[in-house]
């Protein structure tokens, strides 16, 4: 009898011990798996991030799309009909598809990773070394002053070599003040922007841009009273070319 109670007692703190041995293995294991779970969804981006890349991705491969079948426009009334289709695109695929056709142009390109908190700035590109913002706009009519204004505060608040502000409305007198007081501001519209979205060659760019904004105000000189939104204006000339930055 004593000899059945040993072997009894035996055989349970064998299985207990077991038992035991058995649930600190699980826990380990599920505490393993916990962790590496935890790790995996820190490096994954949130779903909202997921979806903000997604949109620009397809903003970007619109835009590749209508740079492509805009390319292969032709006729005597090209410039208007051109207009009237950017007035209407949507204002994110406008932006990156003003971005696709500079690259186009061989010039070094820096898309925004999203659209917001950019500061108002579409994106950027390298001239010379040196750092040029965009502002891309859509207008169905003359472009808001205060939209180049606000520009130029921030080309000098970011201490860029200049900007290239691109619309598709004509240019009131009231703008050029601003173009007079910051010379780093360029206008590219009309005539220009069509060829720019037929990849057509552009002397913008020249050699030297303005240095800085002065901080005097002007109204437009007789020149400028023409329609000069055909035509580039301030540290992008029309004398030397376009330079890819490398």
């Amino acid at each position: 009898m004593p000899e059945t109670t040993l072997a009894i007692d035996h055989w349970l703190t064998s299985t207990s011990i077991a038992l035991w041995l058995g649930a600190l293995a699980l826990a380990w294991v599920g505490f393993r798996l916990i962790l590496r779970r935890r790790r995996s969804r820190s490096r994954r981006p949130s779903r909202q991030t997921s979806k903000r890349n997604l949109h620009h991705a397809r903003n970007v491969d619109a835009a590749r799309r209508v740079f492509q079948t805009l390319n292969g426009w032709s006729g005597d009334r090209l410039l208007p009909r051109m207009l009237g289709y950017l007035r209407k695109i949507d204002p994110f695929v406008f932006e990156e598809l003003v971005l696709t056709a500079l690259e186009a142009q061989g010039i070094k390109v820096m898309r925004n990773p999203r659209y917001t908190g950019d500061g108002g700035i579409d994106g950027r590109f390298m001239l010379q070394g040196k750092p040029y913002l965009i502002q891309a706009k859509r207008y169905q009519r003359a472009i808001n002053a205060d939209h180049v204004r606000a520009f130029a505060e921030e080309i000098t608040r970011q201490d860029a070599a200049g900007g290239l502000f691109v619309h598709t409305g004509s240019t009131p007198p009231g703008a050029y003040r601003h173009l007079a007081a910051c010379s780093k501001v360029t206008l590219l519209s009309g005539q220009q922007l069509v060829d720019l979205m037929q990849a057509r060659p552009l002397r913008l760019f020249r050699a030297t841009p303005s240095s800085s904004c002065s901080r005097r105000s002007a109204g437009p000189t007789a020149s400028e009273r023409e329609p000069r939104e055909h035509r580039g204006h301030g540290p992008l000339a029309e004398d030397h070319g376009i330079d890819n930055g490398s």
